[in-house]
Formats: structure tokens, sequence, C-alpha cells
């Protein structure tokens, strides 16, 4: 990986799985992160492990719900702030409903699948809409959401 001292970049999914391994991998290259998650107290722990194991890096956390355009768009604004600049991300929220992959189409909750593809696919295109502009040449983005969009019905 090549370096990423003082490059800054946003990750969802922040607190957990995949987000938060990403987050202290960056981190662990000199990254500054902006990290968001819905779970407040998990994203504070999150903040706290890699401050720990990483003292000079600068973190902002942010809680959010990415399928809101207006708490990402105040999550990126505060990000710009905290750090005047936007070098990738990592749009990592990712959920799978309860009944994905278990109950036949006919048998679904259409609130867990709104809720399913609010979160893995409208949250991801809300945060390319709001970061994208603030990226300049040789910004990198990952987008990943959940295991629910290979799951066969």
């Amino acid at each position: 990986m090549s370096s990423l001292s003082n490059r800054v970049v946003a990750i969802t999914g922040a607190a957990s799985g995949i987000g938060l391994a990403t987050a202290h991998l960056l981190a662990s290259h000199g990254a500054h992160l902006s990290l968001a998650d819905v779970n407040t107290s998990a994203l504070d722990k999150t903040e706290k492990d890699i401050k720990a194991k990483h003292p000079d890096i600068k973190i902002l956390t942010y809680t959010l719900d990415v399928r809101n355009e207006s708490d990402v768009a105040a999550w990126i604004a505060k990000t710009l702030d905290a750090f005047d600049r936007l070098d990738g991300a990592a749009n990592l929220a990712g959920v799978i409903g309860a009944s994905i992959g278990v109950k036949g189409v006919q048998e679904q909750d259409v609130d867990e699948w709104n809720y399913v593809l609010g979160v893995n696919l409208k949250g991801v295109m809300l945060c390319l809409k709001h970061q994208l502009k603030h990226m300049g040449a040789g910004a990198s983005v990952v987008n990943a959401s959940s295991v629910a969009g290979v799951i066969g019905m």
C-alpha cells in the first residue's frame, strides 16, 4: 500500500466489520480519518482504540444514518471543516435483513426490504454524491455494502 500519510479518508460503517478493519488499516498507514456510523458508542470506542495505537492520527467521528441525505451532507461538510480536504472514501455501511435469504419474496417484509436497500444502495449513492465533488485528482473511493446483494431469493 502506498503511503497514506496525512491523506484524509471518510469511512462509513466505521464502528464494526469491514469499516472498522479499514479504519485501523488506513490509520496504520498514516491516514487521517472521518469516521461515520449509526452506533455512537461503538464509534467512540473505535476512535479511542485507533488513537491508542496511532496518537498522531487526527480523527473526526460523526453519527449518521447513510439513508438520510442531510446527515450525509452535514458529515462531509464537517469533514471539510476539520481537514480542509477529502482525499478518499470507503463507503462500507451495510446491513442484511433477518428474512433476506431465509424467506421467499412472497414472505418478505417490505419495511425491512426498504431498510436494506436504503442502507446498501441509497446510502452509497448519497455518500458519493456529497464526497466526489470535493475530491481532486488522485482521490480513491471504495464502495461495498453487504452480502445481501448476492443472496438469492
